[in-house]
């Protein structure tokens, strides 16, 4: 090739070249990492893990592990540090799976991660508590019923008694405001230990014997058997007057009517002498019935002479006020006299 044409070749490649230079710089253009032919290679990220614990069906903090880890380093457990609670369980330790079939891991054990993210359930154990019976007023006893928490059984039947009650179901509450149960009913235990207490309805017997505890504790009152005994065994000296006062709520919440026959003796004066006999409301005094009585004078002495009175006698019935009353024997003021015997007969208590 002679000189001029070599020259002229020469003035295309160089330019051709110089260009190339200028685009890839330092770098090797047919290196197909894109990346420098010599030095270090970049570093690998490492994968870290983090531990979560759940509460699992019970209120309060659980504990909170801030570490990640990664995979073949150590992990303490931790304990139940957030005061997890559940009504009627034990916290028992941790577990991989909610239900308890993952691997158990104790608070202070120690494993390794793995790969993955780890989530430990609280695990809770239920416990054995007693269903304990009050007679609440009543008598007798009552063994305790031993359940597991969530378990149903049968409440035994009743053998307390009380005189003049009626047995009427069970409740949570003495005064009968919590959760009541019939007799022999299911109940579930849900709490730590239960009392059942004994509900009672007062019956006509209850209400008779209220009645003549309060006629005992007077003295301007006696009661006196369904037979006429002699002086001696129901004389009372008492005044004009006599109130008996009755404010138990269990006899003015209960629904019914007392009846009495009352006899009554003046010390002086003519035979068949008046008397009275009013139910008044103790708040307002505002009478709510009223009877006329006789008053029997056998004369004087009397004391012998009282069995000729025979059967006589004034019969008194009106329904229990629904408020604290009194029952008023009075005599009839235009006689004046001031000492009679009162006696109450037959006191007899329907309830509706």
């Amino acid at each position: 090739m002679s000189i001029e044409r070599l020259s002229r070749v020469s003035s295309h490649i160089i330019p051709t070249l110089l260009v190339a230079v200028f685009l890839f710089g330092c770098a090797n253009p047919f290196d197909s990492s894109g990346g420098s032919s010599g030095g270090d290679s970049p570093t690998e990220s490492v994968s870290r893990f983090s531990v979560t614990y759940h509460a699992n069906g019970a209120g309060g903090d659980v504990p909170t592990d801030t570490n990640n880890y990664e995979e073949g380093t150590a992990v303490t457990v931790l304990g139940n540090t957030g005061d997890l609670a559940k009504a009627g369980h034990s916290f028992v330790g941790w577990n991989t799976q909610a239900d308890g079939e993952g691997t158990s891991h104790q608070p202070d054990d120690t494993f390794n991660m793995g790969t993955e993210e780890v989530t430990l359930y609280a695990q809770w154990s239920t416990g054995d508590y007693e269903l304990n019976f009050d007679a609440n007023g009543g008598s007798g006893t009552m063994d305790p019923l031993l359940l597991t928490y969530g378990e149903a059984s049968n409440i035994p039947g009743n053998t307390f008694s009380r005189t003049g009650y009626d047995f009427a179901g069970w409740n949570t509450d003495s005064d009968g405001s919590g959760d009541a149960y019939a007799d022999e009913s299911s109940f579930t235990m849900n709490a730590e230990g239960v009392t059942l207490y004994a509900q009672w309805n007062i019956n006509a017997d209850g209400v008779k014997d209220i009645i003549e505890g309060v006629i005992d504790e007077t003295d301007q009152f006696v009661v006196i058997p369904d037979s006429w005994p002699s002086a001696s065994d129901y004389y009372y000296q008492g005044e004009c007057w006599g109130v008996l006062s009755f404010d138990h709520e269990e006899i003015i919440e209960t629904a019914g009517t007392i009846t009495v026959r009352v006899r009554t003796f003046y010390r002086n004066g003519s035979a068949y002498e008046g008397g009275r006999v009013e139910v008044r409301s103790q708040s307002d005094n505002t009478e709510l019935n009223s009877f006329d009585i006789r008053a029997w004078n056998p004369g004087s002495p009397h004391y012998d002479r009282l069995e000729e009175v025979g059967d006589s006698y004034t019969e008194i019935e009106f329904d229990i006020p629904n408020e604290p009353f009194e029952i008023r024997l009075q005599g009839d003021p235009a006689v004046g006299h001031g000492d009679r015997e009162w006696g109450l007969l037959d006191l007899e208590v329907d309830l509706d």
